[in-house]
């Protein structure tokens, strides 16, 4: 968008990180917030930025806060009771509902925006050539166990394939309680954070089926799998309705029975696995590609 980009850490950057980022913004030393006099701010979820606000507000020409999650953080209350806040940005529309909600209570003057956030495809190929021989799925998320549905492992026994299958599970610490089972079986794989790299991940599942029943503000897993050709089996609520089409671009799940049924459908379907695929791979280009993201920012730039 030809914006002039200044970064203002308010920790220390981990230098593996410094290289991709200097090339197009020009970085600061931590917390010198001097350096922003005059523009306008942003911060996306930071805790820090929220502590030190008030230095910022006196300093910022108008001051964005953006909740990535669906519920409030304390300092972030605090800072819009006293109108540090200019302008809440929000990712969906069902959360920024839910902050505002809270926010209201507070104080009822609330500016709220919603952006559409830009996904970056470049490192998550569409990959054409699977290996046919066998069925692959899994999931993919954080060591949390609030978001692991307590029936994954019979779900994932239960799921017929008519070729030998295989699943995934990354992200999942053996000795952390409480325990998903008993998953000593050949056909499964149990990986620790960081067992192989997401990219490798998507690139062996043909379906991601993320048991899962917690509430989402909008899951960068599933856009990693629209991009991936890995097809979408999800939990239905707010977070995946806003990424998946039912039954067009991947698939929606009220009970355990309905993963079930729809992961053994996509194993016996070889075509649909593909068509689905594809139009996961178009959709995404709708609901997070670079023209819809820059217009949306134009318009909250534009209106102040």
């Amino acid at each position: 968008m030809d914006i002039e980009i200044h970064v203002i850490p308010t920790q220390n950057i981990d230098a593996r990180v410094l290289p991709l980022i200097q090339k197009k913004v020009k970085i600061h030393t931590t917390r010198d917030y001097a350096k922003i006099k005059g523009m306008p701010v942003i911060s996306f979820c930071n805790g820090q930025f929220l502590k030190d606000i008030q230095t910022i507000r006196a300093l910022s020409s108008h001051v964005m806060w953006v909740n990535c999650m669906t519920w409030t953080f304390p300092n972030e209350i605090k800072a819009h009771q006293h109108s540090m806040i200019d302008t809440h940005l929000f990712q969906t529309e069902h959360g920024k509902e839910k902050i505002c909600s809270v926010l209201r209570k507070k104080n009822p003057n609330i500016n709220a925006k919603i952006f559409v956030p830009f996904f970056n495809t470049e490192h998550f190929k569409f990959h054409i050539d699977r290996n046919t021989s066998i069925f692959t799925f899994g999931r993919i998320s954080r060591d949390d166990r609030s978001k692991y549905m307590k029936e994954t492992l019979q779900i994932y026994e239960m799921i017929d394939s008519p070729i030998p299958k295989k699943a995934i599970i990354l992200g999942c610490t053996a000795t952390k309680q409480p325990s998903i089972g008993n998953y000593k079986a050949d056909w499964l794989d149990v990986l620790p954070p960081m067992g192989i790299t997401q990219e490798e991940f998507y690139n062996r599942c043909d379906a991601v089926v993320q048991t899962s029943t917690l509430y989402e503000n909008l899951p960068r897993v599933g856009m990693e799998a629209m991009a991936s050709r890995s097809v979408l089996i999800v939990y239905n609520n707010n977070g995946w309705r806003c990424e998946v089409k039912h039954k067009k671009t991947g698939y929606l799940c009220t009970t355990p029975r309905d993963f079930v049924h729809y992961a053994t459908t996509l194993a016996h379907s070889p075509l649909l696995r593909l068509r689905m695929a594809e139009n996961a791979r178009k959709h995404l280009e709708v609901i997070s590609g670079l023209k819809s993201s820059i217009s949306s920012w134009e318009n909250i730039f534009n209106s102040f």
